[in-house]
């Protein structure tokens, strides 16, 4: 009774398809069947870093983290991988410097930038115009506010030393004060 319960559970965690997902893909990673069942400590350090890619793609984590996954890779188990992402059902995140990749794959970019968190829905060409965009925004808007704080700096100097503007003056300060730049 405790065999069948444990056989069931076994069936029910897809354990009978483990074999079969492992060889697909370990074959989509550039795997050939020789390689799969011989010894792993045989392997070079580029094909055991395959090995624990497939490890960690064979889990299904919920959030998959990945850091270049592209590295090492050619560009047949690339293909495969980027379909692999594509359909995976959980969260993947990823450092990637390559932005091809990042196209095919990516819908949703987080930007961190001394401490600010930025999000960009779209690829990574989508990301790259945007922020150039908000750049160029930040840019005008910071070129505004230097030509209104010097025209209330003028202001200031000008007529400090009159007494009929000097509750003007007065308040251009205090505005000036409070001014984040």
């Amino acid at each position: 009774s405790d065999f069948g319960e444990v056989q069931a559970q076994y069936q029910d965690l897809g354990g009978y398809e483990l074999e079969a997902r492992a060889k697909e893909v370990l074959h989509g990673l550039g795997f050939h069947d020789a390689q799969i069942e011989n010894d792993v400590g045989a392997l070079s350090g580029g094909w055991k870093m395959r090995v624990g890619l497939a490890r960690i793609l064979l889990g299904t984590p919920d959030v998959l983290l990945m850091e270049e996954p592209t590295n090492h890779l050619d560009i047949e188990s690339i293909l495969w991988l980027e379909r692999f992402v594509r359909d995976y059902p959980g969260t993947v995140v990823m450092t990637c410097h390559d932005k091809d990749f990042m196209n095919r794959v990516v819908d949703r970019i987080l930007e961190i930038d001394t401490g600010e968190f930025t999000t960009y829905t779209g690829d990574y060409d989508f990301y790259v115009r945007q922020r150039e965009i908000a750049n160029a925004n930040r840019e005008a808007a910071h070129a505004r506010q230097q030509a209104m704080l010097a025209k209330e700096r003028r202001f200031i100097e000008r007529f400090q030393t009159h007494a009929a503007k000097a509750a003007q003056v007065q308040s251009r300060v205090k505005k000036l004060e409070k001014i984040e730049i």
